[in-house]
């Protein structure tokens, strides 16, 4: 799957909406640089009004980019507060920091935003215990030894 680069020129998360007839979407784009299915902005160029967010003439904030990283600016806090639940969790489910999980959880009362970070950060337990096993190539309690 071949993807573009778009780069949120927002200081916090932009999501773009889902497709309606399609299965793309909806697509989270945090400060920075983000690569996304060039069929998604495909699909994406067809609804009506989006052009505007491409076009700095018109306040636009976003650009097709040719290179560059994801980046949170150092001075800009990652929050939720201001974000509805659904856009909140895309943001959970794109973090990989445990910190700012618990930081969101301590923070926040919805809870579909508590039921998404303890999702999250299951998943990231339980990735982190996959890559202890696979590094410490089976050896540890547990592991058989002959």
């Amino acid at each position: 799957m071949s993807t573009v680069k778009i780069k949120n020129n927002r200081r916090s998360l932009v999501t773009l909406p889902a497709i309606k007839g399609t299965s793309f979407g909806p697509v989270g784009l945090k400060p920075g640089v983000n690569e996304v299915s060039e069929e998604y902005i495909e699909a994406l160029s067809t609804k009506k009004g989006i052009d505007d967010v491409f076009d700095p003439k018109k306040g636009g904030y976003l650009e097709l980019v040719d290179k560059g990283e994801p980046l949170i600016a150092p001075d800009a806090k990652v929050t939720l507060a201001g974000m509805n639940v659904p856009d909140s969790i895309v943001m959970i489910e794109s973090c990989t920091d445990v910190a700012q999980l618990d930081q969101w959880n301590k923070m926040d009362t919805r809870k579909g935003v508590h039921d998404a970070i303890a999702k999250r950060a299951a998943e990231l337990a339980k990735r982190a215990e996959e890559d202890a096993a696979t590094t410490s190539g089976g050896v540890g309690p547990g592991a058989d030894q002959q």
